[in-house]
Formats: structure tokens, C-alpha cells, sequence
């Protein structure tokens, strides 16, 4: 289950659900038309990384332990929970994911996260704009083939720590690095275990053997997932027609207490995944919008593994969390279709809302 505290923060992700596999009508006309059959989700396993390397390669043992703690232990990355399914996308599209803890420390805890894709030549360029505009990303360093950007945001729960994001692009491999605590001194880009952390896990991956990349894949609009005719509404609320959110959109949005979502955006668009935004609102309260964010997952139905699922509504294999917590309501469903996944998530916790967007969905 998502801790309350994860789906606080996490809710401004996304989820979504699939529909039906409609089965074929018998030949014969005196039978009847089977009732739609949803497809059992097939046995996939987790993609290989295009780096040739482990998480131990990059980041040497007692870096992490000057960094993270002498307690530190690798732990394998959430994929299910929260942003989860974001960083699932990194993982599918050939990248690689390392995470470094203390003994129970929670998901959104880590002491060292690391993520990084090949093939990425020149995208630290679309990013770099929307990010230098932020206030949390101040350094711009560009030596040799490398380009560098940190960006930090204080800890006032915490004086003189802060939580900070390193951006970097060499050769092709854009790299991710978050530390959610450290000296607020230790910050910059030269000098400091955090930047000896950032250039030496560059030079690692740059250097590591890589396999060859698969092609990108075209992505369906929100009119195809979510065709608007399709939609069944609940009494008493009413929808509105599913928006595409573009790329761009979304590399200028990073959070302080998470990796920045550039990575993910990237990862997403060469899969050919899809975001699509709904507005929901209440006849008995017109002028409150909240906003229901649906995501189209195809080939991702590996994440299978790592989740406990449960029947919801129609469909027999979903994560579901819905419910209340200090942030208000929130309700998160992803479903396993066939080889995809389509995930749903809203500050609204009607599970009959998320069943209806869900259900008008397409494969």
C-alpha cells in the first residue's frame, strides 16, 4: 500500500486504467455475442538497461556512505507507488535507476537517487531554458562535452540542510542525480563530495559498455485513449475532452522533493506514452475543477511484478489507493491490460469517477 505521506506528495503524477479486450463475435449467427472479456496481462520481465553496468559500478561504496550515511544500503526504486510509474519509464526506455537508504528510511526518503538514459544527445538543451527559469536551478556549467546544472531549495524543517538536483549531459547520457540532504554548503559544482558524486557517476556511465537502442515509438493522442464520446459521466459530475500534456509542459516542471520530471518526460515521449489531463467538476458546485491526469503506458505491463494487485470494478488486476490524508483526498489506480498499463490519478477520491474515465479508455 502508499503511505499516506508518499500519496500527498505524489498526487500531482499521474495514473490511469485500461479498458476491454472485446472478444470476436462466433461466426455462427445463432449464437450470442460474447460479453467483452478483459485479456490477462502476459508474462513479461523487466528491460534490460542499455548500460552494462550496476548501480555499485557508478557510485563507489564509500562516496555513498560519506553522502548518505555509513548505514546506506543499495535498495531497489518504488515503480508502482506515487511517481513510481514515471521512474518505470526511465527503466523501459534502456535507463537505469540506482537508489542508496538508510534502515528504514520511507520511499520518499532516499539518501542518493540516481537516473540516467543514452542516447540523449542535445536534450539537456530543451531542458535547460525551463530549468535555468526556476529558482531552485541557479548553476549552469559548461566544460569540454559536458554540460552541468544544480539547482538546491533550503530544508526549513532542517537549517543549514538542503535538498538538491544535478543535471547533466555528456556524450549522449543525460544524467539525474537528487540528494535530499545535505549541507546547504554543499551545493556547488566543484570541491564537494555531492560534486564528486555527479561528475564521477558521469564519467562512469559515459565510459560503460551500451547496448544498442531500440527505436522510438509513436504515441496515440488523448482523443484516441480517451475518446470524449466514449465517456459515461456519474450522476451529479461532468467531465471535460482529455488534453494532450506536451512535453515542454512538462520539462518545466520539477519538484523539490522528487527527481525533476525532465527525465521522465523524455523517457515517456521516445516510448511512446501518453498524458492526458481531465477536468472534473460537481453540477452542485460548478466553480470547483479538479484535475484527473491519465496516463497510456504501452509495454509496460512488466511492472506487473512488483505490484500487489486487486480487482477494481471491471478490472481484475489494478493497484488501487484512494482515500483522505492531511493533503485531502486522493485516489491513484493502475491497471495491467494486455502488454500496457494505463494509470489514473485525481485529488478527488470517487472511485466511481476514476472507474468511468477509466472504462472509456481504449487499447
Amino acid at each position: 500500500m502508499i503511505s499516506r505521506h508518499v500519496a500527498a506528495m505524489a498526487i500531482a503524477g499521474v495514473l490511469a486504467l485500461g479498458g476491454c479486450a472485446q472478444a470476436e463475435p462466433s461466426a455462427a449467427p445463432s449464437e450470442p455475442t460474447p460479453l467483452p472479456t478483459i485479456t490477462e496481462a502476459p508474462t513479461t520481465t523487466r528491460p534490460l538497461s542499455d548500460f552494462e553496468v550496476d548501480c555499485s559500478d557508478v557510485v563507489p561504496d564509500e562516496l555513498v556512505a560519506q553522502i548518505a550515511g555509513a548505514d546506506a544500503a543499495p535498495r531497489e526504486p518504488e515503480i508502482i507507488a506515487g511517481f513510481a510509474l514515471e521512474r518505470a519509464s526511465v527503466i523501459q526506455d534502456g535507463g537505469i535507476i540506482c537508489e542508496w537508504a538508510l534502515p528504514g528510511a520511507e520511499l520518499h526518503q532516499p539518501g542518493i537517487q540516481i537516473a540516467a538514459l543514452s542516447g540523449a544527445t542535445g536534450d539537456i538543451e530543451r531542458i535547460r531554458p525551463m530549468l535555468e527559469a526556476s529558482p531552485h536551478f541557479y548553476q549552469t556549467e559548461y566544460s569540454g562535452s559536458s554540460t552541468i546544472m544544480v539547482g538546491c531549495m533550503e530544508d526549513f524543517q532542517s537549517p543549514g540542510t538542503a535538498r538538491c538536483h544535478w543535471l547533466a549531459e555528456q556524450q549522449g547520457v543525460l544524467l539525474e542525480v537528487f540528494l535530499p540532504s545535505i549541507p546547504s554548503a554543499d551545493n556547488m559544482l566543484e570541491g564537494t563530495p555531492s560534486a564528486e558524486l555527479v561528475r564521477g557517476t558521469l564519467a562512469a556511465l559515459v565510459a560503460a559498455p551500451k547496448r544498442e537502442r531500440s527505436e522510438t515509438h509513436p504515441a496515440r493522442t488523448c482523443d484516441q485513449i480517451l475518446p470524449p464520446e466514449s465517456f459515461t459521466t456519474p450522476v451529479g459530475t461532468f467531465f471535460s475532452a482529455p488534453r494532450n500534456r506536451s512535453l515542454d509542459g512538462m520539462l518545466g516542471i520539477s519538484t523539490s522533493g522528487w527527481m525533476t520530471i525532465a527525465l521522465w518526460s523524455l523517457a515517456q515521449e521516445r516510448l511512446g506514452w501518453t498524458s492526458c489531463d481531465v477536468n472534473l467538476g460537481s453540477a452542485a458546485s460548478p466553480e470547483t475543477i479538479d484535475l484527473a491526469q491519465v496516463l497510456d503506458a504501452p509495454g509496460a505491463a512488466w511492472i506487473a511484478e512488483y505490484a500487489e494487485l486487486e480487482p477494481f470494478g471491471p478490472f481484475p488486476e489494478a493497484a488501487v489507493s484512494c482515500g483522505a490524508d492531511e493533503g485531502g483526498e486522493y485516489c491513484y489506480v493502475t491497471v495491467i491490460r494486455g502488454d500496457s498499463v494505463i494509470r489514473y490519478t485525481s485529488r478527488d477520491s470517487r472511485t466511481d469517477i476514476a472507474e468511468a474515465i477509466l472504462g472509456a479508455t481504449t487499447e
